[in-house]
């Protein structure tokens, strides 16, 4: 997922790796606040796909605060032919519920 474009990242559903996934920090959001133990991520958002995290935080967007870039597995996020979006879910460390989706097009799948 590319942190402010809008196009539709392509992702192949059978792929070996990782997806990695931008949080990005704003004005009134600190992403390095984010609990990643409890981070999900895939076809529904409630996929046990992660793989790790930047503990330290990286511009990602470069606009010159820390966001949070983790990385979940491709397979274990579950997506599907026609998915549209990805769901990320998960908690800030004060307990604080959130969630993010991001444009995605699953693209033929191709054989291991």
């Amino acid at each position: 997922m590319k942190p402010g474009n809008d196009k539709r990242s392509p992702l192949n559903p059978r792929a070996k790796g990782v997806v990695p996934v931008a949080i990005l920090s704003g004005k009134d959001f600190n992403a390095m606040d984010v609990d990643t133990a409890s981070l999900t991520f895939g076809h529904s958002g409630d996929e046990f796909s992660l793989e790790r995290c930047n503990k330290f935080g990286r511009d990602a967007n470069h606009d010159g605060k820390k966001d949070l870039v983790c990385h979940f597995s491709n397979r274990a996020a579950g997506f599907v032919k026609g998915d549209l979006e990805a769901v990320l879910k998960g908690k800030l460390n004060t307990g604080t519920l959130i969630e993010g989706r991001g444009l995605l097009k699953v693209v033929p799948e191709k054989a291991d």
